[in-house]
Order: structure tokens, then C-alpha cells, then sequence
């Protein structure tokens, strides 16, 4: 016997409220019934439309159509529709090509409403059966169309009451702000907003989304909305959301060379649409830090974050190095070790002992010579290309203040019925002005760092935060201070390549590590009876200006390499032996 499949669509979830879900399935049981068939499984597709395709694309149908494909639904079995166009209201070249396809396939189409079963022998039996779903097609794809159209102009139409006046669009909001009573903007709903700065706070002071999440989870007020936890997710949705300063970017939909909808910005964003809770800088701070993290500083960090050195670390054989907690000294300690070689794979580079690398390295930064930076070809270069971009918004900016004050005296020479096009090409100017201004400050913020004054002042922060570290402590201050350091050191260096120093000084002849400035000695000779048995190790600190070091503890070096083009390597410029 010929089994029956039901396929019912609705566009919105609302729908499902009314009365479409009941008629669509008691007109197919009813259709089983009269001729004797059981319906073997239903294709439900809520909140789905029709209008492109989607439903063959990725719902329910697409998985009726997949079945019949590979023979699990089989040849002669029924689908019941209400209509045509619950099938499809497509484009009518499309529509028509997922009717017959499913009728080649030896299904048997049935429309109720339309009164009309679609089968290879039913189109040749009567040839106008086909003609009647094509027309069938035609209207219900208009008629989507039509409503398409009306709907995209009463929310063009918005968009351009929410540029003009402020009107709100909807009252939907982020989850910091909700409507007035009065529906004439946004207001703060204070504790969600503290939330929120909290969450730029941590992003700024080094930490993850996903760290985040898990505090704020274990220790944070219950989410907002139907999770129940905290997801990563959404704390790097707020991270990226312009409403925090106040801004709103209104989007459309627009089709692509495919057919497929893609949303797309619409125009400049709407600058104090919103009521702001955050700064721009903080805004734009927080993106810097989170950009640097994706590139360096991601992965599991432990609850008390114990490295500040996290995904600053390469092995001479380019893997990453992996932090070891063998327990308390004298028996363990804690290692840094390239993560092949802890994996068994082809490096042999040996364990080094993990606050002795710290001291040193960070000891290298504090004494660094910021005057070198000065006259780096490299940040020559990065400068050049940083003025340049500036010199240009510059003139761009001159150009739409100028042009948005000629409108501006035109109107006031008498044109008061200046169409709305001028207007909007003013404001247009107007906010084209704001965005250049806010490129020219992270601008602006970026060459410092290429000058004396920006690199001295990450080196101090660097050497008051590690003043306060204690490098043994679990203390949820210290993990907060060592992610603040690892923050701060991700942005002066690009990375440090460590490998194993082999020589070894002739017998007599006392280390010269001492000589070494900025390190605390100290501290390490009273923790380990011989400190040059941990002091086998050097590696090179590539500085994000494209100075780069190569330290040799055991000597007593630091010797200042650059690159050559000419050789296509780093070369010796010149040493700082401290012997």
C-alpha cells in the first residue's frame, strides 16, 4: 500500500497560536482518510518562508526531499499540501522546478485547496493540470513580493523617522536598556549596564569571552533571557555592539549573485540613537584587546591564570610552549616545554624552569632602551604609512564639513523648500565627520606607540604591575594582576622564541647574569642553590615595532638584531655585552 507524508509550512512561529496548524493537519488526515492511507510521518516547517526557497534549502522539506532521494521514501507514496504555494511561493522557475522534480521523482503531489493531484500520469492525461499550479505559482510569488515591498517601505520609511528625529524603530532593545513608558526613546536599566562595563573592565584588564562567561556564571547575577548560564557568545556579541556608546547600525536584507539574502549595513550608523553606558574609547580599546587575544593569547588559562607569558611563548621549532604545574618545590615546580615535545613528537628541546624565564624576561623589558625604537626601519615605515592615512581623513574630513556648510548657506539663503534629499545629505556629511574622527584618534593612539612617549609608558605599567607580582600566589588579585601583565606585554612584544643555550663557561670563571639589569637576581639565587643550572636558555623578544633581542642569560648578553633585506634574515646590529 502507498504510504501518505504531510508537509505543512507556516512563515512565523506566531502562527502556530491560530488556527493554521489545526486546518493544515485536519484537512491532510481527512484526505488519508478518504483514500485509505495512513499518514507515515509529518514535515512540519514553523517559521520558514516560502518566499526564496529557504524551506527546500535548509527545513523541513529539504529533509523530505533528501529521503526521497536515497530511496527511504519511496516511489508512488503521497505528499499532502494544503496548497501549492505552502510548497513553494519562489520565483516561478524555481517553484516550478521543485514540483517536477518531486513528480519525476514518482511522488504524487497533493493540493487540497487546489482540488488537484500532480503526477507524471496525471500532467499527461490532462496537460492544463500543470498550467493550473504555474498559475497557482505565479500568484502566490506575487503576492509575497507585493507584501515584501510594502513591508521594506514602512521600515524604510522608519529608518529614515529614527535618522531624522530619534524616533525608536521598535521596541526592542539591548538587554541593558528597555522602552520609555511614553515610547519616545531608551532608558538605562542601571544594574545590566554595570554588568556590561564589568564585562569591558575584564576585556581590558586581559581577560576572554570565555573566562568572562564562566565568572560571571559562578559568580555573576543570573543571565538575561532563557539561558541559563553565561555563553561566550554573547558576551562577545556585547564587546562588538556599537549601543554600548550609543550608536545604532540599522541593517536590510539584500539578495546576491545566488539568490541568497545576505544582511548588509544600511548607511552610516544612527549616532545617539541609544542612550550610551560606555565610552567610544573604551569601545575602541576593548576591540584592540580582544583583536590582539585572537591572534596571541587565546586558549585554557587555568582559574588562577598562572602564566602572564600565555601566547607570547615559541619553541625554536615554531610550536607553542605549554605551561607545567608539577606541584611544590623542592620535588616539582613549574616548567615551560614546547607542547610537541611534551607530546612525544620530533622537538627534544628540554624543560625550562618557568620563573626564571618569567624574571628574565620581563626584567629585558623594563630595562629596554626605548630610544632604539626611534630608529627601527620598520617603525620608519609604520609611521610613514600612519601620517599618510591621517593626512587623507584629514582632507576628507575638511571636504564634508565644507560641502555640509554650503547646504547649510544655501538653505539659509532662502531654499526652505529644500528637498529632503539636501537634508539628509547634510546629516550624511555630519556623521561622516563623526566616524573620521574616531579612525584619526585610534589613528593618533597608534602612532604613539611608535614614539618614545607611548613605549616608555607600557614599560612603566609593566614595572609597576610586576613590582606587585607574587608569582607563587593563587590569590584571585594576583591571577587578575598576571592577566593585566600578559595584557600589557602582548601589547609591546610579538612574541619570544626560547631554545636551549649549550655553552657553557670555562671552569673559574664566575656568570655573568648578575650584570644584567632590571632582573632580581636576588630572589632566584635564595630560591635555587645553583641559579646557573636553570640559566641553560636564551631567546629572542621580537618587539611590535620590529626591534628584536636575543639574550643570553649564562653571558650576560643582549644583543640588538634587525632585518636585513638584502640577506632576507635578522643579522647582529650591534651587542650589549655585560661582562
Amino acid at each position: 500500500m502507498p504510504k501518505a507524508y504531510s508537509y505543512i509550512r507556516m512563515s512565523t512561529p506566531e502562527q502556530i497560536t491560530g488556527d493554521s496548524l489545526r486546518r493544515q493537519i485536519a484537512a491532510a488526515d481527512a484526505y488519508a482518510r478518504r483514500k485509505g492511507l495512513e499518514i507515515e510521518q509529518r514535515f512540519d516547517d514553523i517559521g520558514i518562508s516560502g518566499f526564496r526557497g529557504k524551506n527546500a534549502q535548509i527545513g523541513a522539506l529539504k529533509n523530505f526531499l533528501e529521503q526521497v532521494e536515497s530511496g527511504k521514501i519511496a516511489q508512488g507514496s503521497y505528499l499532502i499540501v494544503e496548497s501549492i504555494d505552502r510548497l513553494s511561493r519562489d520565483k516561478v522557475s524555481n517553484a516550478l522546478a521543485l514540483l517536477t522534480s518531486i513528480i519525476h521523482a514518482g511522488i504524487v503531489v497533493v493540493a487540497l485547496s487546489e482540488n488537484k493531484e500532480f503526477s507524471t500520469k496525471n500532467i499527461d492525461d490532462d496537460s492544463f493540470s500543470l498550467m493550473y499550479a504555474l498559475l497557482s505559482m505565479v500568484r502566490a510569488h506575487d503576492e509575497s513580493r507585493r507584501k515584501s515591498s510594502m513591508l521594506g517601505a514602512a521600515w524604510s520609511e522608519k529608518r529614515s523617522e529614527a535618522r531624522k528625529i530619534g524616533k525608536p524603530l521598535t521596541k526592542l532593545a539591548p538587554a541593558w536598556l528597555k522602552m520609555k513608558s511614553d515610547r519616545s526613546g531608551y532608558e538605562i536599566i542601571h544594574d545590566r549596564a554595570e554588568i556590561v562595563r564589568r564585562i569591558f573592565d575584564e576585556i581590558l584588564a586581559g581577560r576572554g569571552a570565555g573566562s568572562i562567561a564562566k565568572d560571571l556564571t559562578m559568580n555573576g547575577p543570573k543571565p538575561w533571557g532563557r539561558s541559563k548560564v553565561w555563553n561566550e557568545s554573547y558576551i562577545k556579541k556585547i564587546a562588538d555592539s556599537f549601543a554600548v556608546f550609543g550608536d545604532y547600525q540599522p541593517h536590510v536584507y539584500k539578495e546576491d549573485d545566488q539568490g541568497n539574502l545576505k544582511r548588509v549595513p544600511d548607511g552610516e550608523p544612527i549616532v545617539g540613537y541609544y542612550p550610551a553606558i560606555l565610552d567610544k574609547e573604551t569601545f575602541l580599546r576593548a576591540k584592540i584587546a580582544m583583536r590582539q587575544r585572537r591572534i596571541s593569547g587565546r586558549g585554557r588559562k587555568g582559574v588562577a591564570f598562572r602564566n602572564p607569558l600565555t601566547g607570547l611563548m615559541k619553541c625554536r621549532c615554531g610550536s607553542g610552549i605549554q605551561f607545567i604545574d608539577k606541584g611544590k618545590l623542592p620535588k616539582g615546580g613549574t616548567y615551560l616545554r614546547c607542547s610537541q615535545a611534551v607530546r612525544k613528537g620530533d622537538c627534544t628541546c628540554p624543560a625550562f624552569k618557568f620563573d626564571v624565564v618569567l624574571q628574565v624576561v620581563i626584567g629585558c623589558v623594563k630595562q629596554l632602551d626605548v630610544r632604539r625604537f626611534l630608529n627601527n626601519h620598520e617603525s620608519h615605515v609604520q609611521s610613514e604609512e600612519i601620517a599618510n592615512k591621517l593626512q587623507a581623513l584629514r582632507s576628507e574630513r575638511q571636504l564634508s564639513k565644507e560641502k555640509a556648510q554650503r547646504l547649510t548657506d544655501a538653505i539659509a539663503d532662502g531654499a526652505s523648500d529644500m528637498p529632503s534629499i539636501v537634508i539628509n545629505t547634510i546629516r550624511e556629511q555630519e556623521r561622516r565627520v563623526i566616524a573620521i574622527d574616531a579612525e584619526i584618534k585610534a589613528l593618533e593612539v597608534a602612532q604613539n606607540d611608535l614614539i618614545t612617549d607611548g613605549y616608555e609608558q607600557r614599560k612603566s605599567n609593566v614595572q609597576h604591575l610586576f613590582d606587585q607580582l607574587s608569582i607563587d600566589s593563587d590569590d584571585e588579585d594576583q591571577a587578575r594582576l598576571r592577566m593585566q601583565i600578559n595584557s600589557e606585554l602582548r601589547s609591546i612584544l610579538k612574541f619570544i622564541r626560547i631554545e636551549p643555550d649549550l655553552g657553557l663557561l670555562p671552569d673559574g670563571v664566575p656568570s655573568l647574569h648578575t650584570k644584567l639589569d632590571g632582573i632580581p637576581w636576588e630572589k632566584l639565587d635564595s630560591k635555587y642553590r645553583n641559579l646557573e643550572d636553570h640559566l641553560h636558555f636564551k631567546f629572542r623578544i621580537a618587539y611590535r615595532n620590529g626591534v628584536v633581542d636575543q639574550v643570553e642569560p649564562l653571558a650576560g648578553t643582549i644583543q640588538s638584531l634587525e632585518f636585513s633585506r638584502k640577506q632576507e634574515d635578522l643579522i647582529l646590529k650591534n651587542s650589549m655585552n655585560h661582562r
